[in-house]
């Protein structure tokens, strides 16, 4: 073995890579992205401010008006905000000052492949269980492992990717009584639901709630995350954050759009209108199974073997989806597709009619 390799951790020797494969087509539905741009005058104006400011210069060590202007939107204090490179920073960062080889780790699979990769890394006590078969959260199943095990971290998507389902406010607080460790509820598709653990976060200071501008905020390549909790925890999470960890470009964006906050809602509710209609023409077509969702994505069941249908897309109909079934055996006839522009949505639905109607005629 090379040498170098030796001094690796073998928790992370034995682990795969998070991968993307990159494919060419023409219809991008695979990462639950924003199917909205910028409007053109906003990314002018964005650029000015951009053009106006000195590159050779560091940004702003502390975000602090970007922290404030996010602590306004929440209506927390800005001493309860920590900004990071993406919400996968920021669940990294938490991982690294919790995680040891004398922690527990517990998640609720199938969900973000982040979560377990990270809990590897760390060589964390990694408890994994299954959701129901309808993929609701095993509440009871998870209350009885906080009672039992002293659990160091906890971390929760909601709505979840990629079933769609979500914890309840009194599901989270019936969780949170019991914890003994930090409770984790990543909101990263809060926008499509409006429901947020937050007022729950004075009551149960060992909470932490994370939120992205990749989604709703259509801010995916800029690379924005931030959390919230109370004073004292994010201080101890400050300590593993590394400096000028937030690009200028990014921030300038941020707060632009922070300020244009109508977009952002108009957007969110044609996503969430697309998605009702692309769901019911997608449920009208026979052989496959459409599941209920609380954000910008769903999952399909379908009769063609994933993988097959997956390249038929992608090779006859130039449509990119999310190939789920290898990821947990309650996914693997699975596929996940987020909601496209009205355009976009038509071309799927009609791909699809077409694929499941030719194969019905065999």
């Amino acid at each position: 073995m090379n040498k170098g390799l030796e001094s690796i951790r073998k928790s992370v020797r034995e682990i795969t890579p998070y991968s993307m494969a990159e494919n060419r087509y023409q219809i991008k539905i695979n990462q639950n992205e924003c199917p909205f741009d910028l409007p053109e005058d906003l990314k002018q104006e964005i650029q000015a401010k951009f053009l106006s400011r000195a590159w050779n210069r560091y940004p702003s060590f502390t975000t602090e008006q970007l922290r404030r202007k996010i602590a306004d939107k929440e209506s927390v204090s800005s001493d309860m905000i920590l900004v990071g490179n993406g919400s996968n920073e920021l669940i990294q960062i938490i991982c690294s000052v919790i995680l040891d080889s004398q922690s527990t780790f517990l998640i609720v699979q199938p969900t973000f492949q982040l979560y377990a990769q990270m809990g590897r890394i760390f060589g964390a006590n990694l408890i994994q269980i299954d959701m129901n078969d309808n993929f609701q959260y095993p509440v009871n199943d998870l209350i009885e492992l906080n009672q039992a095990n002293k659990i160091a971290l906890q971390i929760y998507c909601t709505p979840n990717n990629p079933t769609g389902s979500m914890l309840t406010l009194e599901e989270i607080e019936a969780i949170l009584v019991v914890a003994q460790g930090i409770v984790v509820i990543d909101e990263a598709y809060f926008d499509f639901h409006q429901e947020t653990a937050l007022p729950l976060l004075e009551k149960y200071p060992h909470l932490i709630v994370t939120r992205t501008f990749s989604k709703a905020f259509g801010l995916a390549g800029l690379r924005l995350g931030y959390l919230i909790a109370q004073p004292e925890i994010v201080q101890e999470v400050y300590k593993a954050k590394l400096p000028y960890n937030l690009n200028l470009f990014t921030e300038l964006t941020a707060m632009t759009l922070l300020d244009n906050s109508n977009l952002v809602s108009e957007r969110t509710r044609m996503i969430l209108a697309e998605r009702d209609q692309l769901m019911h023409a997608l449920s009208q077509v026979t052989q496959i199974k459409v599941f209920p969702t609380q954000a910008n994505f769903f999952l399909v069941q379908t009769p063609i073997p994933p993988d097959e249908l997956f390249q038929k897309l992608l090779g006859e109909e130039g449509i990119l989806v999310r190939n789920v079934s290898h990821n947990h055996p309650l996914l693997a006839d699975k596929l996940r597709i987020s909601v496209g522009t009205p355009e976009e949505n038509r071309t799927v639905i009609a791909a699809f009619e077409k694929i499941f109607n030719k194969s019905s005629e065999f």
